[in-house]
């Protein structure tokens, strides 16, 4: 488990500089039961029908966590955690909800699954500090609906909760690289459930048949797991959130699967354990979104959703600290960089970075992400995998995942564009975001980050008057001069990538 902060100081020539801030603000034989697709096609397995069945899964409540074991003595060790959480079908089908199997028995991909994330405020900026493997959906209660379906199915109208008891269980928590969360689609041969191994792509065919399950394990491996010192390090013990998330495949609006509370955290010393108490407001968003005083969700969509958040500090004397989130909802690609831009010869202060412990997910490095800073652009990308270590890949943000990314500048933020790329292959090389950044561009005279027609025929339609918007020298009128900024600037943006 890694360290998860650093800081770097760079000035405008490459020096140091101390400052000190007060804020202000597959196996053929047998085949395994349910769908059958390759992972990588990237085929939803159910869906509509003519427009006709819809299958529309809602997450209804995130809430009641609990401790279920440690690792070391409080402060200075880690616990593992589980969520409650329930599902509601919202749609107009039956939802299958298969168990994956028990012990000797072939394995089944029909059933959602589930994902525990927690995260705290320090310095009022939001960091994830755990993360559970993701957990897959067994037996439906099929509450609150008439008729009942059988167990294997989400019945329409009805709800599904799974407690902290039934989210905590072992034997249904697997790695979350073994799922696609665009299609739901989960490969059961040479899975986790099948030879116990973790890593995806599996280096074991396996045979379809489960053979591990609970026993083997330590009381915090796959769970919710976090250092008590995170917890402590939140700005205050009700600065601290759980969130919840579901996969279904075929599912036609996943805007309604992520929700989040507000909960408190006390350390009992007479239980030895941690306790939660509910806050709340329940709301239907992951947190991010509560978070960020400006937010984008990434364009192109073709591949799935990641949102990047922002919020800016203004330290006063002119500095303002940019603190960056990016959330991956539903990338099965994965995100291996993440750039700003920026002006040239800014001054950049205490870059930094965060990400969530270890998650278990071996053939990943967890190695910190470094800036690289250039004339326009400021870059965090992961090192390379450590080969020696046992490491396949680089520590890229996959789904259901948050890193944050800050620094410090004498620069206001301004209209902009920051940039992701992928570590897999796929149509789109990079996606991007709208969201401030300190770069400005003097002739953007409509602030959409781009100095373009636009700007040109707001000049003039002002020009020879005293403008004010593009009056750009500040001369009290609009002339030739101004004409000559803009012109110099025509086509210039702040778009990252």
């Amino acid at each position: 488990m890694h360290k998860p902060i650093s800081f770097v100081a760079i000035g405008a020539a490459g020096a140091a500089i101390a400052l000190s801030f007060v804020a202000v603000s597959v196996a053929q034989q047998p085949q395994s039961v349910g769908r059958v697709a390759e992972r990588a096609s990237e085929q939803p397995m159910t869906g509509s029908s003519a427009g006709v069945d819809i299958i529309d899964v809602e997450i209804s409540e995130c809430f009641a966590a609990r401790e279920w074991g440690r690792v070391g003595s409080y402060p200075t060790g880690y616990a593992a955690f589980a969520i409650s959480t329930q599902s509601h079908n919202v749609g107009t089908v039956p939802v299958e909800w298969y168990t994956p199997g028990a012990i000797g028995q072939v394995l089944d991909n029909r059933h959602p699954f589930i994902g525990q994330n927690m995260y705290r405020l320090r310095d009022g900026r939001l960091e994830q500090i755990g993360q559970a493997f993701i957990k897959h959906g067994f037996f439906s209660e099929n509450a609150m609906c008439d008729p009942q379906p059988d167990g294997q199915h989400l019945g329409v109208g009805c709800f599904d909760t799974y407690d902290t008891v039934s989210n905590q269980i072992q034997q249904y928590l697997g790695p979350r690289s073994e799922v696609n969360p665009q299609t739901g689609y989960w490969e059961p041969c040479g899975s986790h459930f099948d030879t116990g191994l973790i890593g995806y792509p599996a280096s074991d065919p396996g045979d379809c048949i489960r053979t591990h399950g609970t026993s083997g394990h330590t009381v915090t491996e796959h769970r919710l797991s976090v250092y008590d010192q995170d917890i402590l390090d939140a700005d205050a013990n009700t600065d601290l959130f759980i969130e919840g998330f579901y996969i279904v495949a075929g599912d036609e609006n996943t805007a309604n699967n992520w929700r989040h509370e507000r909960t408190q955290l006390d350390y009992d010393f007479g239980l030895s354990r941690w306790v939660f108490t509910d806050i709340g407001p329940q709301v239907l968003s992951p947190v991010i979104e509560q978070w960020a005083d400006e937010f984008d969700y990434t364009l192109p969509a073709a591949d799935g959703d990641a949102i990047v958040g922002l919020r800016v500090v203004d330290l006063g004397s002119g500095f303002y600290r940019y603190e960056y989130n990016v959330y991956n909802m539903d990338i099965d690609r994965e995100l291996e960089s993440f750039s700003v831009p920026i002006n040239d010869g800014i001054n950049l202060f205490l870059l930094g970075f965060h990400a969530h412990p270890e998650d278990e997910e071996v053939l990943y490095s967890m190695s910190d992400w470094t800036p690289t800073v250039t004339t326009d652009a400021i870059t965090w990308t992961p090192p390379a995998p450590d080969t020696n270590a046992g490491e396949d890949f680089s520590n890229t943000i996959r789904y259901g995942t948050m890193y944050t990314f800050w620094f410090t500048t004498d620069v206001a933020p301004s209209a902009a564009k920051v940039a992701l790329t992928h570590r897999k292959p796929g149509a789109d090389g990079t996606i991007t975001a709208a969201v401030s950044a300190p770069c400005s561009l003097l002739a953007d005279i409509n602030g959409d980050g781009v100095v373009d027609t636009a700007d040109l025929g707001v000049l003039l339609s002002q020009f020879g008057t005293m403008g004010p918007e593009a009056d750009l020298n500040g001369d009290m009128v609009v002339d030739t001069a101004d004409l000559g900024q803009l012109l110099t600037e025509f086509g210039s943006n702040c778009f990252a990538g």
